[in-house]
């Protein structure tokens, strides 16, 4: 939570940051072949694939005040922020915009926004 707060900047504000509670079950995915090399190599500390591996939805929504073009691109630069950030990323496999709404609130309009993220122990991809 502490590198998702480090990467927004005014005028955007966090509304909710949740963890799903039903988990993701799948199967870990085959891990890449390195490109130098001439037989197929798991990268260190990945699951051989097939084994089962759990994980979890996270969705992170916020808002911008007042609605502007210039907000719009703030939401996007936080969201590049935010892939960018490697303790923020360190095991979150999918990263992904949901949804942008023109909202009321208390002191005026605000365009709110939704992230969903999935958080895998490990940070290892997971075949659903």
């Amino acid at each position: 939570m502490m590198a998702l707060a480090g990467e927004i900047t005014p005028p955007l504000f966090i509304t909710d940051f949740s963890v799903g509670a039903e988990e993701i079950k799948g199967k870990a995915a085959a891990a890449k072949s390195e490109p130098d090399s001439s037989e197929s190599k798991t990268a260190k500390n990945q699951p051989n694939p097939g084994t089962d591996l759990h994980a979890h939805r996270i969705t992170i929504e916020g808002a911008s005040m007042p609605p502007s073009f210039g907000h719009v691109r703030e939401i996007a630069n936080f969201m590049d922020r935010l892939r960018k950030n490697k303790v923020f990323m360190k095991n979150i496999t999918e990263f992904t915009f949901k949804g942008l709404t023109l909202a009321e609130g208390d002191k005026g309009d605000m365009v709110r926004f939704t992230f969903e993220a999935i958080y895998s122990e490990g940070g290892h991809a997971v075949n659903k």
